[in-house]
C-alpha cells in the first residue's frame, strides 16, 4: 500500500467464520481482512492571495509614514521649543538694551543741561574777564603812564627799575610797621608781585644796594626760606648760589643786609622787605 502524502486508517475489521467448522476455527488462525480506507487530505493553510499582500504592503507603508510623521512632529516641537527659548532670551536682551538706552538718554539730557549751565557760566566768566582786563588796562595806564604828558614808564611810580624787573623797597622806619616773612609776602602779593627772587650776582648786588640802612640783626626780607629741608625761592626753584651755604633749618628765612652777606634768621622776626615783579614793556 502506497503512503503518498496520505495517512492510512484501519477500520471495519470483519472476522469471517465457517459455520460448519466452528470448533476448528478456534484452532485455526483467524483471517483478518483489512479494508483500506482512504481519508481525505487535511486542508493546508492557504497561500495569501494578491489582495492580502497588497493590504499588508499598504499597512506597512502607512505605518512607516506615520512613524516619519511622528519624527517630523517631534523635530517640529523641539524646534518650536528652541525657537521660543531663543525668542525669550532675545526679548530679555532687548528689554535690557532698551533700559540701557533709556538710561543713556537720561544721562545725555543731564549732560546737555550741565553743558548749557557751564556755557552760561563760561560766558559770564568771559564777560567778567573782559571787564577785569579793561580795568587792569586802565589801572596799568594809570600806574605806568602818569604825569601830564602821559608818558609810560617800565615801572609804577615809586618802584625802581633794573633790567627787566621792578623793585619796591618797603623801608618803614618805625619798627612796629615791620612784618614777619609771611606778612611781608602777603603785602607784596597785594601789590601784584612777590618777595624778590635773586637769579644772578648782578641782581644780588643790586638788592644789596637797595637794602638801605641795614646792619647785623636788621635787614630786608627776600623770597628765600627753608621748605622741606631745602632752601627754596618763592617761585619754587632751589637755591643754586653755593657761596652762601647756611644749614637749611626749618623755620628760617633770609634777609639781605646792605654791603654784607645774607643772613638766616627766624621767619617770625619782623623786618622790612623788598618786592619784585616784571617791568612793563613800553
Amino acid at each position: 500500500m502506497e503512503m503518498h502524502e496520505e495517512e492510512v486508517s484501519y477500520a471495519s475489521v470483519v472476522f469471517r467464520t465457517n459455520n460448519a467448522a466452528a470448533a476448528a476455527a478456534v484452532k485455526n488462525e483467524e483471517q483478518c481482512v483489512y479494508d483500506e480506507v482512504k481519508v481525505p487530505n487535511r486542508t493546508k493553510t492557504p497561500e495569501p492571495d494578491g489582495h492580502e499582500k497588497n493590504q499588508r504592503h499598504k499597512f506597512q507603508t502607512l505605518a512607516c509614514c506615520f512613524g516619519n510623521l511622528c519624527l517630523v512632529l517631534l523635530l517640529v516641537v523641539v524646534g518650536i521649543i528652541v525657537y521660543e527659548r531663543n525668542i525669550s532670551q532675545l526679548t530679555a536682551e532687548k528689554e535690557g538694551l532698551m533700559g540701557k538706552l533709556e538710561q543713556l538718554r537720561t544721562e545725555n539730557q543731564d549732560l546737555e543741561a550741565e553743558k548749557k549751565n557751564l556755557t552760561e557760566k563760561l560766558q559770564e566768566v568771559e564777560k567778567v574777564s573782559n571787564e577785569v582786563n579793561i580795568s587792569r588796562a586802565q589801572w596799568s595806564l594809570d600806574q605806568y603812564c602818569y604825569g601830564r604828558g602821559r608818558s609810560c614808564n617800565p615801572c609804577q611810580d615809586g618802584w625802581r627799575h633794573h633790567q627787566s624787573q621792578c623793585y619796591a623797597v618797603i623801608d618803614h622806619k618805625e619798627v612796629e610797621k615791620h612784618r614777619t616773612w609771611e606778612e611781608a609776602r602777603e603785602d607784596c602779593r597785594g601789590k601784584i608781585s612777590d618777595l624778590v627772587v635773586i637769579n644772578n650776582n648782578e641782581e644780588k648786588r643790586k638788592v644789596s644796594n637797595l637794602s638801605w640802612n641795614s646792619g647785623t640783626g636788621s635787614g630786608y626780607w627776600i623770597g628765600l626760606r627753608v621748605l622741606n629741608g631745602t632752601w627754596k625761592w618763592v617761585d619754587g626753584t632751589e637755591l643754586t648760589d653755593r657761596s652762601w651755604n647756611e644749614d637749611p633749618v626749618e623755620g628760617r628765612c633770609v634777609v639781605s643786609v646792605q654791603w654784607q652777606r645774607w643772613e638766616s634768621v627766624s621767619c617770625d622776626q619782623t623786618m622790612r622787605w623788598i618786592c619784585e615783579k616784571k617791568s612793563l614793556t613800553v
